[in-house]
């Protein structure tokens, strides 16, 4: 005869009072659970069919950027002012150690106050440098290409490294202390603010340091253009930001991951400084988003370093199928 209900009941009773009376087999609540949320679109991250293994992988299988539904508090943001900001933000970033550990803070520039964007964690902990460089990166590519029109709202991602939740970053939301999203229309967490000069010309110029860019070519993908200028911002945050540009250095991602698009940097020979450096390369590629967004032009475009008048470099965007670089 099959137990009566009120036996069941009984039962259950007994074993949910030996799970939370046991120590030795109570649940604790440990990390954060992972958010509800779709994975962000790498449609135009993923692997080429280059023959490079899982350990070639710029961004290690194991990262991942989620997008959390954040409900009624989504609101449009702008397209380029985002872009701008995240550029600018990676260019700050990247002239810091690429693997060392940062805190919870917000950023936005003079010329583009929105969106903020924010990175939150729980109390007293850190993430990698690299690791929200790299949630910047999947981040834009996925607003770029997701099937929604705008594509870019304020955006709330958690980043994750093999299925446990690191940090977040937001566009435009405002975060809790504990890097949660809090309501639009509450003030926002008390965090460290980063900040970069207002003066964002696109030729950058000061008492030493000269850029000139200049369209050589056709049009380009700008998707494509955006995804080759973060690789390539990405891969100069690696090196110390002192060390030399070597000559005719193309970032390495573009190796694994496909694009029509490349992008080449050639260093001048010199024996002497003025040299080009990785600090130097992102600041002009940092200038090359804002010449693009500034003429509403994506295309085949050249900067031209110099310092004190003396050329350091020569840089080019350029499809696959043009020269590289061609003397003058």
């Amino acid at each position: 005869m099959y137990p009566s209900l009120q036996c069941l009941f009984i039962l259950y009773l007994a074993l949910v009072q030996l799970v939370y009376s046991n120590p030795a087999i109570r649940i604790h609540p440990a990390l954060p659970a992972l958010p509800s949320g779709r994975v962000a679109n790498l449609s135009s991250l993923h692997t080429a069919n280059t023959g490079h293994g899982n350990n070639d992988d710029p961004i290690p299988k194991e990262f991942k950027a989620r997008e959390e539904d954040i409900g009624p508090q989504s609101r449009p943001m702008s397209e380029p002012s985002t872009f701008i900001n995240v550029v600018q933000l990676i260019s700050v970033l990247g002239k810091q150690d690429f693997n060392g550990e940062i805190r919870p803070f917000s950023f936005n520039t003079a010329q583009f106050p929105s969106p903020v964007i924010s990175l939150g964690l729980p109390p007293s902990k850190t993430i990698k440098r690299a690791y929200f460089i790299w949630g910047l990166q999947i981040a834009m590519n996925d607003m770029y290409t997701r099937q929604r029109s705008p594509h870019f709202w304020t955006s709330l991602y958690s980043l994750e490294w093999k299925e446990q939740l690191i940090g977040r970053i937001s566009f435009g939301l405002p975060l809790t202390v504990d890097g949660q999203a809090r309501q639009i229309t509450e003030q926002k967490s008390q965090v460290q603010e980063i900040s970069v000069p207002a003066n964002l010309s696109t030729d950058i110029s000061n008492n030493r340091v000269a850029v000139a860019y200049t369209f050589t070519g056709g049009a380009l993908n700008k998707i494509d253009v955006f995804n080759t200028l973060l690789w390539a911002m990405s891969d100069a945050s690696r090196p110390v930001s002192s060390a030399r540009v070597p000559a005719n250095w193309i970032p390495p991602s573009l190796a694994v991951y496909g694009a029509h698009t490349t992008f080449v940097a050639s260093a001048a020979r010199r024996i002497a400084e003025p040299f080009l450096t990785y600090s130097l390369l992102l600041d002009a590629l940092a200038g090359a988003a804002s010449y693009f967004v500034d003429h509403n032009r994506v295309g085949e475009l050249r900067m031209q370093l110099a310092v004190d008048g003396a050329p350091i470099g020569d840089c080019l965007f350029h499809h696959r199928s043009t020269s590289a670089m061609e003397s003058e």
